[in-house]
Protein backbone atom coordinates (compact mmCIF):
# COMPACT_ATOMS: atom_id res chain seq x y z
CA UNK A 1 0.00 0.00 0.00
CA UNK A 2 2.75 2.44 0.98
CA UNK A 3 4.47 1.54 -2.42
CA UNK A 4 1.65 2.17 -4.39
CA UNK A 5 0.79 5.80 -2.41
CA UNK A 6 4.13 6.88 -2.98
CA UNK A 7 4.20 5.89 -6.72
CA UNK A 8 0.87 7.39 -6.67
CA UNK A 9 2.09 10.97 -5.56
CA UNK A 10 5.13 10.98 -7.98
CA UNK A 11 2.43 10.83 -10.56
CA UNK A 12 0.30 13.01 -9.55
CA UNK A 13 2.82 16.00 -9.00
CA UNK A 14 5.00 14.89 -12.24
CA UNK A 15 1.72 15.62 -14.10
CA UNK A 16 0.95 18.92 -11.92
CA UNK A 17 4.19 20.27 -12.92
CA UNK A 18 3.52 18.88 -16.63
CA UNK A 19 0.70 20.93 -16.60
CA UNK A 20 1.86 24.26 -15.09
CA UNK A 21 4.85 24.46 -17.25
CA UNK A 22 3.46 22.96 -20.42
CA UNK A 23 4.29 25.57 -23.50
CA UNK A 24 0.84 27.11 -24.26
CA UNK A 25 -0.05 29.27 -26.82
CA UNK A 26 -3.06 32.07 -25.65
CA UNK A 27 -6.11 31.26 -27.35
CA UNK A 28 -6.56 34.37 -29.60
CA UNK A 29 -8.69 34.52 -32.99
CA UNK A 30 -6.98 34.98 -36.25
CA UNK A 31 -7.96 39.10 -36.02
CA UNK A 32 -5.58 40.05 -33.37
CA UNK A 33 -2.28 39.60 -35.46
CA UNK A 34 -4.29 42.37 -38.13
CA UNK A 35 -2.29 45.41 -37.53
CA UNK A 36 -5.71 47.55 -38.41
CA UNK A 37 -9.30 46.63 -37.00
CA UNK A 38 -10.62 48.27 -40.71
CA UNK A 39 -8.20 47.47 -43.57
CA UNK A 40 -6.87 44.42 -42.27
CA UNK A 41 -3.69 43.43 -43.38
CA UNK A 42 -4.65 44.57 -46.29
CA UNK A 43 -1.43 46.72 -46.90
CA UNK A 44 0.48 44.30 -46.66
CA UNK A 45 -0.98 42.16 -48.59
CA UNK A 46 -0.96 44.57 -51.30
CA UNK A 47 2.78 45.04 -51.44
CA UNK A 48 4.25 41.53 -50.93
CA UNK A 49 1.38 39.53 -52.44
CA UNK A 50 1.14 37.67 -49.18
CA UNK A 51 0.11 37.73 -45.48
CA UNK A 52 2.55 38.91 -42.77
CA UNK A 53 4.07 36.40 -40.88
CA UNK A 54 5.94 36.01 -37.41
CA UNK A 55 9.85 36.85 -38.86
CA UNK A 56 8.29 39.99 -40.35
CA UNK A 57 10.06 43.42 -39.33
CA UNK A 58 7.91 45.31 -37.07
CA UNK A 59 8.57 48.98 -38.17
CA UNK A 60 8.04 47.65 -42.17
CA UNK A 61 4.82 46.40 -41.16
CA UNK A 62 3.50 49.71 -39.77
CA UNK A 63 5.19 51.47 -42.08
CA UNK A 64 3.19 49.62 -45.47
CA UNK A 65 -0.04 49.76 -43.37
CA UNK A 66 0.51 53.84 -43.30
CA UNK A 67 1.60 54.44 -46.66
CA UNK A 68 -1.60 52.25 -47.56
CA UNK A 69 -4.11 54.05 -45.80
CA UNK A 70 -2.48 57.46 -46.95
CA UNK A 71 -3.02 56.57 -50.55
CA UNK A 72 -6.40 55.89 -49.56
CA UNK A 73 -7.37 58.82 -47.50
CA UNK A 74 -5.61 61.05 -50.62
CA UNK A 75 -7.92 59.25 -53.11
CA UNK A 76 -10.93 59.86 -51.97
CA UNK A 77 -13.26 62.46 -53.17
CA UNK A 78 -13.79 65.32 -50.50
CA UNK A 79 -15.92 67.89 -52.42
CA UNK A 80 -18.59 67.55 -50.18
CA UNK A 81 -16.52 68.74 -46.40
CA UNK A 82 -15.95 72.75 -46.35
CA UNK A 83 -13.20 74.18 -48.12
CA UNK A 84 -11.21 75.08 -44.74
CA UNK A 85 -11.97 71.28 -43.90
CA UNK A 86 -10.76 70.27 -47.02
CA UNK A 87 -7.70 72.28 -46.38
CA UNK A 88 -6.69 71.06 -43.07
CA UNK A 89 -7.55 66.98 -44.14
CA UNK A 90 -4.72 67.74 -46.91
CA UNK A 91 -2.61 68.82 -44.04
CA UNK A 92 -2.69 65.85 -42.22
CA UNK A 93 -1.85 63.62 -44.86
CA UNK A 94 1.17 65.83 -45.03
CA UNK A 95 1.95 65.27 -41.46
CA UNK A 96 1.41 61.66 -41.75
CA UNK A 97 3.41 61.51 -44.87
CA UNK A 98 6.22 62.68 -42.80
CA UNK A 99 5.79 60.74 -39.94
CA UNK A 100 5.61 57.70 -41.70
CA UNK A 101 8.80 58.66 -43.31
CA UNK A 102 10.43 59.58 -40.04
CA UNK A 103 10.22 55.79 -38.98
CA UNK A 104 9.93 56.21 -35.20
CA UNK A 105 6.62 54.69 -33.62
CA UNK A 106 5.69 53.51 -30.50
CA UNK A 107 6.05 49.77 -29.16
CA UNK A 108 3.52 47.62 -27.30
CA UNK A 109 4.43 47.60 -23.74
CA UNK A 110 1.75 45.84 -21.74
CA UNK A 111 -0.30 43.11 -24.20
CA UNK A 112 1.78 39.88 -24.79
CA UNK A 113 1.19 37.61 -27.77
CA UNK A 114 -1.69 40.37 -28.59
CA UNK A 115 -1.81 43.43 -31.17
CA UNK A 116 -2.59 46.21 -29.90
CA UNK A 117 -2.97 50.34 -30.55
CA UNK A 118 -0.61 52.66 -28.50
CA UNK A 119 -1.04 56.34 -28.28
CA UNK A 120 2.09 57.66 -26.75
CA UNK A 121 4.45 54.66 -25.24
CA UNK A 122 6.88 54.81 -22.11
CA UNK A 123 9.33 56.59 -24.25
CA UNK A 124 7.22 59.04 -25.53
CA UNK A 125 7.01 57.69 -29.07
CA UNK A 126 3.57 58.04 -30.16
CA UNK A 127 1.08 56.90 -32.42
CA UNK A 128 0.06 57.82 -35.97
CA UNK A 129 -3.62 59.73 -34.91
CA UNK A 130 -1.83 60.97 -31.76
CA UNK A 131 0.89 62.87 -33.59
CA UNK A 132 -1.50 64.31 -36.11
CA UNK A 133 -3.56 65.60 -33.00
CA UNK A 134 -0.07 67.06 -31.24
CA UNK A 135 0.71 68.42 -34.56
CA UNK A 136 -3.13 70.12 -34.89
CA UNK A 137 -4.12 70.57 -31.56
CA UNK A 138 -0.84 69.99 -29.07
CA UNK A 139 1.12 67.61 -27.34
CA UNK A 140 -1.07 68.45 -24.52
CA UNK A 141 -3.99 67.49 -25.79
CA UNK A 142 -2.21 64.17 -27.33
CA UNK A 143 -0.68 63.33 -23.42
CA UNK A 144 -4.68 63.77 -21.86
CA UNK A 145 -6.02 61.21 -24.35
CA UNK A 146 -3.46 59.33 -23.42
CA UNK A 147 -3.74 59.46 -19.97
CA UNK A 148 -7.29 57.97 -20.39
CA UNK A 149 -6.85 55.70 -23.97
CA UNK A 150 -3.44 55.00 -23.94
CA UNK A 151 -4.18 51.15 -25.65
CA UNK A 152 -7.43 51.79 -26.67
CA UNK A 153 -8.77 51.46 -30.31
CA UNK A 154 -10.13 55.19 -31.33
CA UNK A 155 -13.59 54.04 -31.95
CA UNK A 156 -13.54 53.03 -28.50
CA UNK A 157 -12.14 56.28 -27.08
CA UNK A 158 -14.70 58.20 -24.72
CA UNK A 159 -12.98 61.36 -25.11
CA UNK A 160 -15.40 65.03 -25.51
CA UNK A 161 -11.84 67.11 -26.61
CA UNK A 162 -11.08 64.24 -29.46
CA UNK A 163 -14.33 63.96 -30.33
CA UNK A 164 -14.31 68.23 -31.10
CA UNK A 165 -10.89 67.41 -32.74
CA UNK A 166 -12.03 64.80 -35.05
CA UNK A 167 -15.54 66.73 -36.02
CA UNK A 168 -13.07 69.47 -37.21
CA UNK A 169 -10.04 67.60 -38.91
CA UNK A 170 -11.56 67.13 -42.16
CA UNK A 171 -11.27 63.21 -41.46
CA UNK A 172 -14.28 60.90 -40.06
CA UNK A 173 -13.65 58.75 -37.13
CA UNK A 174 -13.63 55.96 -39.41
CA UNK A 175 -10.71 56.95 -41.29
CA UNK A 176 -9.06 57.65 -37.99
CA UNK A 177 -9.78 54.56 -36.88
CA UNK A 178 -8.31 53.37 -40.87
CA UNK A 179 -5.07 55.05 -40.08
CA UNK A 180 -4.53 53.49 -36.22
CA UNK A 181 -1.52 50.76 -36.54
CA UNK A 182 -1.78 48.24 -33.82
CA UNK A 183 1.80 47.46 -32.40
CA UNK A 184 2.57 43.80 -31.84
CA UNK A 185 4.65 43.06 -28.30
CA UNK A 186 8.13 42.89 -28.81
CA UNK A 187 9.73 39.65 -29.29
CA UNK A 188 13.11 39.17 -26.68
CA UNK A 189 16.54 38.23 -27.78
CA UNK A 190 17.66 34.88 -28.27
CA UNK A 191 18.79 33.84 -25.09
CA UNK A 192 19.18 29.83 -25.02
CA UNK A 193 22.18 28.91 -23.23
CA UNK A 194 22.65 27.43 -19.83
CA UNK A 195 24.94 29.85 -17.57
CA UNK A 196 28.23 27.90 -16.46
CA UNK A 197 27.10 28.26 -12.87
CA UNK A 198 23.50 26.27 -13.57
CA UNK A 199 24.96 23.96 -15.66
CA UNK A 200 27.82 22.98 -13.08
CA UNK A 201 25.62 23.11 -10.01
CA UNK A 202 22.97 20.46 -11.80
CA UNK A 203 26.03 18.26 -13.05
CA UNK A 204 27.28 18.18 -9.35
CA UNK A 205 23.33 17.73 -7.78
CA UNK A 206 23.21 14.70 -10.32
CA UNK A 207 25.38 13.59 -9.58
CA UNK A 208 25.19 13.40 -6.20
CA UNK A 209 20.90 12.56 -6.08
CA UNK A 210 21.17 9.65 -9.34
CA UNK A 211 23.25 7.41 -6.90
CA UNK A 212 21.28 8.29 -3.84
CA UNK A 213 17.84 7.39 -5.64
CA UNK A 214 19.50 4.20 -6.45
CA UNK A 215 20.76 3.63 -2.83
CA UNK A 216 17.51 4.50 -1.67
CA UNK A 217 15.69 2.09 -3.89
CA UNK A 218 17.35 -0.34 -3.42
CA UNK A 219 17.09 -0.58 0.66
CA UNK A 220 13.53 -0.28 0.39
CA UNK A 221 13.20 -3.05 -1.78
CA UNK A 222 15.19 -5.29 0.36
CA UNK A 223 13.53 -4.22 3.47
CA UNK A 224 17.12 -3.37 5.41
CA UNK A 225 15.98 0.53 5.44
CA UNK A 226 18.57 3.16 6.33
CA UNK A 227 17.31 6.50 8.05
CA UNK A 228 20.50 8.43 7.78
CA UNK A 229 20.95 7.62 3.46
CA UNK A 230 16.91 8.04 3.28
CA UNK A 231 17.28 11.53 5.36
CA UNK A 232 20.21 12.90 3.07
CA UNK A 233 18.27 11.41 -0.20
CA UNK A 234 14.92 13.18 0.73
CA UNK A 235 16.61 16.36 1.61
CA UNK A 236 18.78 16.80 -1.31
CA UNK A 237 16.39 15.52 -3.83
CA UNK A 238 13.63 18.15 -2.78
CA UNK A 239 16.29 20.69 -2.98
CA UNK A 240 17.33 19.79 -6.27
CA UNK A 241 13.56 19.88 -7.45
CA UNK A 242 12.78 23.03 -5.38
CA UNK A 243 16.03 24.75 -7.66
CA UNK A 244 14.71 23.43 -11.02
CA UNK A 245 10.93 24.95 -10.11
CA UNK A 246 12.01 27.76 -9.14
CA UNK A 247 14.38 28.32 -12.49
CA UNK A 248 11.12 27.68 -14.39
CA UNK A 249 8.84 29.72 -12.98
CA UNK A 250 10.89 32.34 -13.20
CA UNK A 251 11.78 31.69 -16.69
CA UNK A 252 7.97 31.15 -17.80
CA UNK A 253 7.36 34.53 -16.35
CA UNK A 254 9.74 35.94 -18.98
CA UNK A 255 8.35 33.84 -22.14
CA UNK A 256 7.13 35.45 -24.99
CA UNK A 257 3.77 34.75 -25.97
CA UNK A 258 3.62 31.74 -23.70
CA UNK A 259 6.48 29.85 -25.22
CA UNK A 260 10.03 29.83 -23.59
CA UNK A 261 13.02 31.58 -25.61
CA UNK A 262 15.27 29.48 -23.84
CA UNK A 263 14.68 25.81 -24.13
CA UNK A 264 18.15 24.56 -23.34
CA UNK A 265 17.98 26.05 -20.25
CA UNK A 266 14.15 24.68 -19.64
CA UNK A 267 15.41 21.16 -20.45
CA UNK A 268 17.96 21.29 -17.69
CA UNK A 269 15.29 22.57 -15.55
CA UNK A 270 13.04 19.81 -16.07
CA UNK A 271 15.90 17.45 -15.46
CA UNK A 272 16.04 18.69 -11.75
CA UNK A 273 12.54 18.35 -11.52
CA UNK A 274 12.40 15.03 -11.96
CA UNK A 275 15.87 14.00 -10.95
CA UNK A 276 14.99 15.57 -7.83
CA UNK A 277 11.41 14.29 -7.22
CA UNK A 278 12.33 10.91 -8.17
CA UNK A 279 15.31 10.95 -5.00
CA UNK A 280 13.10 12.65 -2.83
CA UNK A 281 10.22 10.11 -3.49
CA UNK A 282 12.60 6.87 -2.88
CA UNK A 283 14.13 8.65 0.13
CA UNK A 284 10.53 8.79 1.50
CA UNK A 285 10.25 5.17 0.03
CA UNK A 286 13.45 4.09 2.08
CA UNK A 287 12.38 5.87 5.18
CA UNK A 288 8.52 5.33 5.80
CA UNK A 289 7.80 2.26 3.49
CA UNK A 290 7.34 -1.34 4.78
CA UNK A 291 10.03 -3.18 6.41
CA UNK A 292 11.14 -6.73 7.05
CA UNK A 293 10.33 -7.34 10.45
CA UNK A 294 12.35 -10.35 12.26
CA UNK A 295 10.98 -11.98 15.04
CA UNK A 296 12.92 -10.64 18.34
CA UNK A 297 12.65 -14.22 20.29
CA UNK A 298 13.55 -17.59 18.10
CA UNK A 299 13.68 -20.76 19.33
CA UNK A 300 15.19 -23.71 17.34
CA UNK A 301 15.36 -27.78 17.88
CA UNK A 302 17.78 -29.79 16.34
CA UNK A 303 20.30 -32.97 16.82
CA UNK A 304 23.88 -33.64 17.31
CA UNK A 305 25.38 -37.00 17.22
CA UNK A 306 29.10 -37.85 19.22
CA UNK A 307 31.18 -40.98 19.37
CA UNK A 308 30.38 -41.39 23.17
CA UNK A 309 26.16 -40.59 22.79
CA UNK A 310 25.03 -41.73 19.02
CA UNK A 311 22.12 -39.17 18.77
CA UNK A 312 21.04 -36.26 21.11
CA UNK A 313 18.67 -33.58 20.72
CA UNK A 314 19.24 -29.61 21.44
CA UNK A 315 17.52 -26.40 22.14
CA UNK A 316 18.44 -22.97 20.80
CA UNK A 317 16.76 -19.82 22.67
CA UNK A 318 17.86 -16.51 20.90
CA UNK A 319 16.89 -13.35 21.84
CA UNK A 320 17.75 -10.19 19.70
CA UNK A 321 17.90 -6.80 21.70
Amino acid sequence: MSTFLLRSALGVLLAGLGWLFWPSRPLTSAATDFINPVLGNASFQTRFGRAPGAADDEATRIATHLAYAEALLRGRNVQHLPAEQQRRRATLLNYLHRYRTAGVFPRNEQYPGQRRPCFIDGAGRICAVGYLVEQTGGRALAERVNAAHQYDYIRDMRSPELAAWVAQSGLSLEECAMIQPTYGYPRPPSNNYVSGAYGAGTAAWSGLNAPLAALNASRAMSGRPSKGLAVVGLASGLGQAALGTIVLIEDNSRSYDGHSYNESKKAVSFLNVGLGTATAVLGAWNLWGPKTTQPRTTVEVGSYSSPAEPSGGVLTLTRRF
